[in-house]
């Protein structure tokens, strides 16, 4: 099989992930690749590929590159933003707080192959456990069962075997940590929603495709680790009332109503309002007045997100068959 992958990886602060994962790449997926493009989403301190990785890269003859972006915007502004560096055929989203223990590529683009726009591998923890890979539409319903097994995971229990399933299939959605997307089904849907910072851009993507008649599929003979939120350690270490802890929580609450404001209509989103809401102010004696009140104006902000705009641009632009 011909190289046709540019996977998009976006980097910010920690430098150790971002080169393990692209030097796993480089490693074990080489004749699929044809780049790998970082984006530097505006880190303290400007990363650029090390010697070693330039020189694995070059043997590989894979097209290596970091862009620089001053100032940091949100996961889906930065994956946009790589996505106009390369132009090949399958882009792989790929989280920095991943690693490869195999070449997960040859599974995914065979089923992309079949006709699938979007297709995820399973993922797993480091530790071997099955983590969440795939799951239905989120409404009010299905999102209160996806958090008892999300928070049942934290605590280091098994995945639900209904979901840890050794069959390929056609689902929702699949997780952003690492997917594969045809750059035509990505481009006319509009990429990343850039109005989603750093959660649910990619349940959104997913049902975006769908509804523009494209197929989503999980692909569980591909397999990667995800060692989830590695990425985040800066808001555990600085406390809840951090400036990294007020983004994150800022970015998953309006990104949360902005999703139901799009999808799901007014009911579910004033519900979702109302749980937002409800969960800034039960802790809101870890903020200043001011953190509180601007975590409530994202939150009532994000219902207003208009249900037919889709991407960047101005919408689907006609059915994927």
């Amino acid at each position: 099989m011909t190289s046709e992958v540019a996977a998009l990886i976006v980097h910010f602060q920690r430098a150790d992930l971002t080169e393990a994962i692209v030097s796993d790449l480089l490693s074990l997926a080489p004749t699929r690749l044809a780049a790998v493009v970082v984006i530097d989403n505006g880190s303290p301190e400007p990363w650029q590929p090390p010697p070693p990785l330039l020189d694995a890269a070059h043997r590989a003859q894979v097209d290596l590159r970091c862009v620089r972006s001053d100032h940091p915007g949100g996961f889906a502004m930065a994956v946009n933003a790589a996505r106009r560096h390369t132009d090949a055929a399958v882009l792989a989203l790929v989280n920095n707080d991943v690693r490869l223990t195999g070449d997960p590529f040859p599974a995914l683009l065979s089923r992309l192959a079949t006709g699938a726009a979007l297709v995820g591998p399973r993922i797993t923890f480091p530790d071997g456990r099955y983590q969440l890979s795939w799951g239905r539409d989120l409404s009010l319903a299905e999102e209160r069962r996806e958090r008892r097994r999300f928070h049942a995971q934290h605590r280091g229990e098994q995945g639900p075997a209904d979901r840890d399933v050794p069959d390929a299939r056609p689902v929702d959605w699949v997780s952003g940590a690492f997917l594969c997307i045809s750059a035509r089904a990505f481009d006319m849907v509009g990429g990343l929603d850039e109005g989603f910072t750093f959660y649910y851009e990619d349940v959104d993507l997913c049902r975006r495709l769908r509804t523009a008649g494209a197929a989503v599929w999980y692909e569980p003979a591909a397999v990667v680790q995800h060692a989830l939120n590695a990425t985040h350690t800066d808001v555990s270490t600085a406390g809840a009332g951090s400036a990294a802890a007020l983004r994150l929580m800022r970015a998953r609450a309006a990104g949360h109503v902005r999703y139901y404001a799009r999808h799901n209509g007014v009911g579910a989103t004033l519900t979702v309002c109302g749980w937002e809401t409800a969960r800034t102010l039960r802790t809101a004696h870890l903020r200043s007045l001011t953190q509180t009140g601007a975590l409530l104006s994202s939150v009532w902000a994000a219902a207003g997100t208009p249900a037919l705009t889709a991407g960047r641009g101005s919408g689907a632009g006609g059915p994927l068959r």
